[in-house]
């Protein structure tokens, strides 16, 4: 994102969505940090959506071995450090 007096020419929007944020402890033995996101990215050549370059969702379910608040948001942290990775990965192969 770019101030709106940036001299950054804004030719691409994202839409990122959070479907999934929670930590599951049914199994008391294993209990797991769970993050799923949705990305779109628009082309938008004068700052208004056009067609979707890249729309694909994500999901990581990360175990930890501590049931604490720590733990959990320190799973959830390598759950976004996975997705972003990934999403990089599918940018360049678009050349985006």
């Amino acid at each position: 994102m770019a101030d709106r007096g940036s001299l950054v020419k804004l030719d691409t929007l994202l839409e990122a969505h959070v479907s999934q944020l929670y930590g599951d402890f049914r199994d008391l033995k294993k209990p797991a940090a769970v993050l799923s996101m949705r990305f779109v990215f628009f082309d938008a050549p004068n700052e208004t959506p056009g067609r979707v370059l890249l729309q694909k969702s994500y999901s990581r379910r990360i175990p930890f071995k501590t049931r604490t608040a720590a733990a959990l948001m320190t799973a959830w942290n390598e759950a976004l450090a996975q997705i972003v990775a990934d999403l990089a990965v599918d940018l360049k192969k678009r050349n985006l």
